[in-house]
């Protein structure tokens, strides 16, 4: 019984062996995969057009926080990481972003906030957030949408404004209005930000018919050289 026993851990023993080497063998094999497909998910801009198509460089330091406020201080710096955005900043990957098809290299994500709810007589006026991500976190695009919602009076849209140019974008002055120009810039060194109203079709800005559209739009490296 004794020599059985032993026969048997021998050929356990052979046989473990076996195992842990077909498993290292399998590693250095995945790794090798991996290697040969790495370049593909490498956040750069030459590894994925969509950072190309918005100027984003990854190994650049974005020079200025952006104007958009979250409870007094800036949301954010463009290049921050997302983690390190407020926690009280509520955020939800976004299945239908503009990078769905890139799951795999860009996350998009939507913010609904109280602080962008601003309430009015008869109605509010609402602020979706929207950011874009690379693999690693990295924050590179940011808009907000802002629309009406009741209350849709001369008054009111007025109030509106006044109020974001209060607290939510402090840094638009007397910019943001309702006179002939429709269309905002803010002009940073590496960075846009852009604030346009629409009126809604078939619908006057006078009649409360309008929404404002928010953007951070990155400057080709060109014209930061």
């Amino acid at each position: 019984m004794h020599a059985i026993f032993s026969n048997f851990k021998h050929k356990l023993s052979s046989f473990m062996v076996f195992v842990l080497f077909l498993g290292s063998v399998a590693c250095v094999e995945k790794q090798a995969d991996n290697a040969s497909v790495s370049p593909l998910l490498l956040d750069t801009v030459a590894a994925n057009p969509v950072f190309a198509a918005v100027h984003f460089d990854p190994q650049h330091a974005y020079s200025a926080p952006v104007c958009l406020q979250f409870q007094g201080k800036p949301l954010l710096t463009i290049g921050q990481n997302i983690r390190d955005l407020n926690p009280l900043v509520l955020k939800n990957r976004d299945p239908n972003g503009p990078n769905q098809d890139q799951w795999n290299v860009v996350f998009d994500y939507y913010c609904i906030e109280d602080e962008y709810i601003l309430a009015m007589p008869g109605g509010s006026f609402n602020g979706m957030t929207y950011l874009s991500t690379d693999s690693l976190g990295t924050i590179f695009a940011l808009s907000q949408s802002w629309y009406m919602d009741g209350g849709e009076t001369q008054e009111s849209q007025h109030e509106a404004l006044r109020r974001l140019r209060k607290t939510v974008f402090p840094c638009t002055s007397s910019m943001l209005n309702f006179g002939e120009k429709k269309r905002f810039v803010l002009v940073h060194e590496d960075f846009d930000e852009v604030f346009e109203l629409y009126a809604e079709e078939g619908r006057a800005f006078e009649d409360g018919g309008w929404h404002l559209q928010y953007e951070v739009v990155l400057t080709p490296l060109a014209r930061r050289e």
